[in-house]
């Protein structure tokens, strides 16, 4: 995850605080942590407990992960991540996978509460993934590929100006059994080839 080391700007530290998937409140939550636990134990377990909680999905956490991060990379966003349109804090992201998006994303909300910034960009990052998942069960699939592309691009995965495919991993589950369906049928209806050698000697 890289070095989250980070030089306090106030006299006394920021309560310890980690991310926990509540499974009786069926959300991520913001709680109490270890005080003598690392920094990086904190990212790791608030890393796990987004997956977590976006594993019960019949979809990719990706999938969710990309939703969330649509509303977490916007200029209105608090910082670290919103700012200028020049030059928005969500643009100092340089990764190039869903799992370095997650962490860098951790990351900086916690780098920015321990820093004695306030909670803000803490809590309006697990707001974010809560919401998404709730935007799964609640929105139709072709409106869910469109912010899960823009939540794509935000992140500079995939161009901001080229026409873009949801790749197939990133579908949701009866788009994926659609597909897989369609491609069997090609399979199956694919005309036999017959190929004839000719011999010299005949």
């Amino acid at each position: 995850m890289g070095d989250c080391k980070t030089a306090y700007l106030c006299k006394q530290p920021a309560s310890p605080l980690v991310l926990l998937h509540e499974r009786s409140l069926n959300k991520v939550i913001i709680t109490a942590g270890n005080p003598t636990a690392s920094e990086q134990s904190v990212l790791a377990d608030s890393c796990n407990a987004i997956v977590s909680y976006f594993s019960q999905a019949k979809v990719s956490p990706n999938r969710l992960l990309y939703i969330a991060i649509s509303r977490v990379f916007d200029l209105q966003s608090p910082r670290p991540f919103g700012g200028q349109k020049s030059r928005p804090g969500y643009a100092e992201y340089k990764g190039k996978s869903a799992h370095s998006l997650l962490e860098y994303t951790v990351t900086m909300c916690f780098k920015w509460y321990w820093g004695c910034r306030g909670p803000e960009a803490l809590q309006f990052t697990v707001e974010s993934m809560n919401l998404a998942l709730e935007m799964h069960h609640k929105h139709d699939r072709d409106y869910l590929n469109e912010v899960t592309l823009k939540g794509m691009r935000r992140a500079g995965h995939i161009d901001w100006v080229k026409a873009a495919f949801l790749p197939y991993a990133l579908r949701d589950e009866a788009e994926r059994e659609r597909s897989a369906e369609l491609r069997a049928a090609e399979v199956r209806f694919t005309p036999q080839r017959w190929y004839i050698s000719f011999s010299p000697y005949h």
